[in-house]
């Protein structure tokens, strides 16, 4: 569970975070005076014994308390079975606002960006952050009200470290953002099953950044959004089902953008 306040960038409260990947990525990646409290079961510790020993002596050396529970008591207080023995609670990280100067710089790199329009399921979010991380993106942008999915337990949990590395941006809306970055000289390639043209076709046409934009699985970009790409491509399949879940789609493009395929 993730406790916030209403501004993306001013994050209040607590973050309570499960899952060993999720927890032992946040506690290596974060300084020690944003740990709060961390709980662990004996019963799944082997696996990660001896980095869970490490940061228990960071802990202690930060006077963070930390306690063994039973795994009735972490799914208590995550809220989760998912919890794979390990808890701990945080100071929630920021959603930092991505500002004009910020686009420009983004836009003017050779780097590769995901822009998210209206994606809000966490396990979609958490696929994505992690597919970004592992290939090698730039970072995520999404609009502000979707900031704060951004930072759910069950985000973190599905992404498995990947946010813990990950820049995360919001703006306060794809349009203007995405005029930004074309007029920095990126390309804003949209993601459609329709009137686009197929993947296995496109080239990049910039030496600045590449943008993939994608959208909700059941309503898909919103027109305004799609109309302010470049362009837009399509990942061609057998025509068995309409087309991929948003995570799959952004890996496969990511991957042919960032040479991995």
């Amino acid at each position: 569970m993730t406790k916030t306040g209403s501004s993306a960038g001013a994050a209040r409260d607590t973050q309570t975070l499960c899952g060993a990947r999720a927890v032992l990525a946040a506690l290596r990646q974060r300084p020690a005076d944003q740990w709060l409290r961390v709980f662990y079961s004996a019963d799944h510790a082997p696996p990660h014994s001896e980095l869970l020993r490490e940061h228990l002596r960071a802990a202690a050396r930060a006077r963070v308390p930390y306690r063994q529970v039973a795994d009735a008591e972490l799914e208590r207080i995550c809220g989760s079975r998912a919890h794979q023995g390990l808890v701990a609670v945080f100071r929630p990280p920021a959603v930092p606002k991505a500002d004009l100067a910020k686009l420009r710089l983004l836009g003017q790199q050779a780097t590769v960006l995901v822009l998210l329009d209206g994606v809000g399921n966490p396990h979609n979010l958490g696929a994505i952050a992690r597919t970004a991380a592992y290939l090698g993106a730039a970072g995520v942008v999404v609009e502000h009200g979707q900031a704060q999915a951004m930072r759910s337990a069950a985000t973190y949990r599905t992404a498995e470290g990947g946010l813990e590395t990950l820049a995360v941006w919001h703006v306060d809306g794809l349009v203007a953002a995405i005029g930004v970055l074309r007029q920095a000289g990126a390309e804003v390639v949209a993601l459609d099953v329709r009137d686009a043209q197929p993947l296995t076709a496109w080239t990049a046409t910039t030496r600045a950044a590449v943008v993939w934009v994608a959208g909700a699985e059941e309503n898909g970009l919103r027109p305004e959004v799609r109309a302010a790409c470049t362009r837009a491509v399509c990942i061609e399949g057998s025509g068995a089902v309409e087309s991929l879940n948003v995570g799959a789609a952004l890996a496969i493009a990511l991957a042919r953008s960032l040479n991995r395929s």
